[in-house]
């Protein structure tokens, strides 16, 4: 989430300030909690690279099963 404000906040801030409510900025101890339960959620930051190699080998074996079974479809 830091990395996520640090990239947008202030496109978020200056949108909001075309909104009829108070913009608010992406700060402070809001953002530490939503930091703090995302990585509850989805690991830390730092496992972020072993988590994508582990998505990307799934996903690379979920295309070669499909391929498989799409070639017994066509033997039928």
């Amino acid at each position: 989430m830091y990395s996520y404000r640090d990239r947008y906040a202030d496109t978020m801030f200056g949108i909001q300030q075309d909104q009829q409510s108070p913009p608010e900025k992406m700060e402070g101890p809001v953002l530490d909690r939503i930091q703090k339960e995302m990585e509850a959620v989805a690991g830390p930051v730092s496992d972020l690279q072993k988590r994508r190699q582990w998505r990307d080998r799934r996903l690379a074996k979920l295309a070669k099963l499909k391929a498989e079974m799409d070639d017994a479809d066509k033997e039928q």
